[in-house]
């Protein structure tokens, strides 16, 4: 979530709070506001992360692991982090994913008539469902294996 957002918590906004937090917070700070139902969750990792939840609450936690270096030796280090980020991180890779593949050759074409843009769409979730079937299918080879083959 972004903060410049209508509605964003002011507590939340605070951008002096966290600058001194991505500069000299420890791994795994949580802040919190609850606005109704909607609780707003920020977490230091390597940055500041800030989620909305309305499932959620503020107080629900699990522990993630981190690789930590500790007098030359990397040693495993489990620090806390908001139960509503591990969710999201757990079930939203297809979504992402998805996103990530439709952002490369985006069909986006703008027209006046609803129909059209609801059309183009769908050819572009056509086409990448199309290619995520052939990935999935055996004996595909993968686009790098193919493209070495033929150069040599």
């Amino acid at each position: 979530v972004r903060y410049n957002r209508t509605g964003f918590p002011l507590e939340l906004r605070n951008t002096k709070q966290l600058e001194k937090l991505e500069k000299l917070g420890v791994r795994g700070d949580i802040r919190y506001v609850r606005n109704g139902d909607v609780v707003y969750v920020q977490w230091y990792d390597k940055w500041v992360v800030t989620v909305l939840s309305t499932m959620h609450q503020a107080t629900e936690r699990n522990d993630a692991t981190r690789s930590v270096r500790v007098s030359g030796v990397w040693t495993q280090t489990p620090i806390p982090r908001p139960l509503a980020i591990a969710n999201y991180n757990e079930f939203m890779g297809g979504v992402d994913g998805f996103d990530q593949l439709a952002s490369t050759y985006r069909l986006l074409r703008r027209s006046k008539k609803s129909w059209k843009c609801l059309f183009y769409d769908l050819v572009e979730c056509g086409v990448i469902n199309g290619f995520l079937l052939m990935l999935a299918r055996p004996g595909t080879p993968s686009s790098t294996s193919g493209r070495a083959s033929s150069a040599s």
